[in-house]
Formats: C-alpha cells, sequence, structure tokens
C-alpha cells in the first residue's frame, strides 16, 4: 500500500511538471517576432513574401518556412509576416509581383522570377525587427553563402557588413525609396536617397550588360573576394552604371542629377586608422600621415576632409579636428595632414583620434605598419603653443 501511495505522488509529480513546467522551443516567453521592411527593385508591389529558417542547399530542398505566406503592399511594397514566438536567423524571399525598373521604364511591368527570388537574411531576428528585400540584400546573400553555405549567423553579419560598405549605406537598416516619385526621394534621408540610387546603379548595369537582374549579381558577387574587396572592373562598372543613371533624364524620376559625395567611393571597402598618443600636458597635435598605395580620404575639392573621416577616439573630447587630403601622385604617395587640438583639456595618453580611410578597389588591404609619419611632421604642442615631449603611434 505504501508502494503504491508513493508511485500515485510520483505520477501526480510528472503531470504538473509536463502541464507547468519550463516549456521549450521558445513559446513560453510569450514575445512574437514580426519581420517587416520594403520590397524593391523598383517598388515591388503584390509580391509574395515567405520567410524561411537558413538552407543550405541550392534547390532550397531543405527550405522550412516560418510563418504564413504574405504580400507586399500594391502601394508601396512595404510587406509583414508574423513569426510568432520563432527567434534565430532568417532567410525572406519575394518573388512574383510588379516593379518598374529603375532604368529602364519603358519596358513596363517587371517581376520577380520564382526561380531567382530576391532575398534577405539577417543573424537573429527577435521581436519587431525591419528587413529591406532589395537587390543589395540578395547581393549580401549571394556572398554569404559563399563564405558558409549553411548561413551561419558569423558569414551572414559579414556578408551584410562587407556589402553595406562597398556600397556605401547599410543595406539592412536603411529604408530604400520609391526612385519613380521625385518628391518620395526628397522627403528621405541621405542615407535613404543614397540607397535608392545604389540600387539604380545595379539596375543600369543589369540593362547595359543585358543579363537577368540574377545573373547581373551572380556575376558581382563572384568578383568580391572574403575580405570584401571588389575587382576593380566591377567596380568600375558600378560607378559607371551610377553615373549614366544620372545623366538619363529619361529614366531617372528621383530628382537627383548630382553624385552624391558619399557614394563618389563605392565599390571600395572601408578602413580605420587609430592614432594613439604618448606625453603629457599635450593640447594639440600637428603632423602628417603618408599613405599607402591605394588608400585615400573622403575629401571635397580643396582637399578638406569630409565629416566622418576624423573623429575623436577613446576618451578624447577634442575641441577641433581637421585635415586636409592630397592624393597620391606618379611619384608621391598620398597624405593627409592633421590638426587636432583641445582646449579645453589635456589629450590623455592612448587613443585619441581614429581616420576612416577607403582603400580602391583591387588593392591589397593594408596592415598598420603600412602606414608612417612623415619625417619631422610631428608637433605636440601644450595650452600656450609650446611644444612638448611626446610621440604618435598607429594601429587599425
Amino acid at each position: 500500500m505504501k508502494n503504491i501511495r508513493i508511485l500515485l505522488t510520483l505520477s501526480a509529480l510528472f503531470l504538473l511538471a509536463a502541464c507547468g513546467g519550463g516549456g521549450g522551443g521558445g513559446g513560453g516567453t510569450g514575445t512574437t517576432t514580426t519581420v517587416s521592411g520594403v520590397a524593391s527593385a523598383g517598388i515591388i508591389k503584390g509580391g509574395t513574401v515567405k520567410v524561411f529558417k537558413p538552407y543550405s542547399s541550392l534547390s532550397g530542398i531543405d527550405k522550412k518556412q516560418i510563418g504564413a505566406d504574405s504580400q507586399t503592399s500594391l502601394t508601396d511594397g512595404s510587406y509583414s509576416v508574423s513569426l510568432g514566438s520563432y527567434t534565430g536567423p532568417v532567410v525572406v524571399e519575394i518573388t512574383g509581383g510588379s516593379y518598374i525598373d529603375e532604368a529602364d521604364v519603358a519596358a513596363g511591368p517587371k517581376t520577380i522570377p520564382a526561380g531567382a527570388p530576391l532575398r534577405a537574411v539577417i543573424s537573429n531576428a527577435t521581436g519587431a525587427v525591419t528587413v529591406p528585400v532589395t537587390p543589395l540584400t540578395e547581393l549580401a546573400v549571394k556572398q554569404a553563402r559563399e563564405q558558409d553555405r549553411t548561413l551561419g549567423a558569423a558569414a551572414i553579419d559579414k556578408a551584410n557588413a562587407q556589402v553595406s560598405d562597398l556600397f556605401k549605406v547599410d543595406i539592412i537598416n536603411t529604408k530604400p525609396l520609391d526612385a519613380s516619385s521625385a518628391t518620395a526621394v526628397s522627403a528621405g534621408t541621405q542615407a535613404e536617397q543614397n540607397y535608392t540610387l545604389a540600387l539604380a546603379a545595379l539596375s543600369q548595369l543589369t540593362k547595359s550588360s543585358a543579363l537577368s537582374l540574377d545573373a547581373t549579381l551572380g556575376a558581382l558577387a563572384g568578383n568580391i573576394n572574403a575580405n570584401g574587396g571588389m575587382a576593380a572592373a566591377s567596380a568600375s562598372a558600378v560607378s559607371g552604371a551610377l553615373t549614366t543613371f544620372l545623366a538619363d533624364t529619361t529614366n531617372n524620376k528621383t530628382g537627383i542629377a548630382a553624385l552624391p559625395a558619399t557614394l563618389q567611393n563605392i565599390g571600395s571597402t572601408s578602413l580605420k586608422l587609430f592614432i594613439a598618443l604618448t606625453g603629457t600636458g599635450v593640447r594639440g597635435v600637428e603632423s602628417t600621415l603618408v599613405l599607402p598605395a591605394g588608400v585615400s580620404a573622403a575629401a571635397d575639392t580643396t582637399g578638406a576632409t569630409l565629416a566622418g573621416v576624423l573623429l575623436p577616439a577613446g576618451n578624447a573630447t577634442l575641441t577641433s579636428i581637421s585635415g586636409k587630403f592630397t592624393p597620391a601622385l606618379a611619384s608621391t604617395p598620398g597624405s593627409l595632414h592633421l590638426i587636432l587640438l583641445n582646449d579645453k583639456a589635456v589629450i590623455g595618453a592612448g587613443d585619441f583620434a581614429v581616420a576612416s580611410f577607403n582603400v580602391a578597389p583591387g588593392a591589397a588591404v593594408p596592415v598598420a605598419t603600412d602606414f608612417t609619419l612623415k619625417s619631422n611632421s610631428t608637433t605636440l604642442f601644450d595650452i600656450n603653443g609650446a611644444s612638448v615631449t611626446g610621440s604618435l603611434a598607429l594601429h587599425l
């Protein structure tokens, strides 16, 4: 009898654990994941939207869909898909629908083929996430699959970052605009306008090459290496396509005719160089950086660096940072003349500034020792302008 009571008690405990215990598979959190965004190769209206877990086969035989099918808006190409309690990496796919090709308006509406969907991939969808689906996100998917067929999180993040760097726009966190409407484009941010123009460049490149969009993107992906560098010929083709589109008064409906400064180095890769200080009582620094071959700084026509090229680093709160870039000549390397001031406090030891550079397409990505300080160009001075002892060091 005693044994029977023990068995009954244990059975009741197991039942309680099964009904009210911890739960698995992310279903007990009460959090719903929703993926939404805009589909654009030209705004895609009425396209079919499906979301999948990452898959490794080229045929897609191992696809596992999350959530139900959805459709892009018939007015603005937006979409939204509820994934329930799922969290983790996702592949968003768009097929069908109708869009007007930015560089080929006269061709009329085009569609996204079922066998060549536009995709976007992110490494961790949780809560409400925004994911645009564009030819640039498709390029990143192709790049990620070259690095990791299974689309692991590291490959996803790396590829999205590499394509964003090459095209000078955050392809995941920026919304593309309706390139067929100058009003819509003018209402967007500079980053959104840049995204829209970058997509137009791919549209123009596809038209000029007489290839399909998918084939154009495949060829581009084949010319981007594992370090994110693009072949010089491909970068030149993209830049040329953008210039052609901007000058096309028939097809260019964006209202933008001039090339934005931030897209002038499209196809190049970015590099950050940190400048560190040793010394006490330093309030200002003047020096000249000598740059390796193929490296340049974004600057205006006078050589003055553009906003964001030079920024404080570490704990520095510099009052003023300026720099003048001198391009390389046949026998002279490029250089960046730096002037950094802080009239409120001394500049502490360690990293105090960071400079952003562009590495030309096809050029080898340099290491820190490829950058040098021009001989006798460095001066450190105190609040009175008097020279003080110290030195500068460079690292990536």
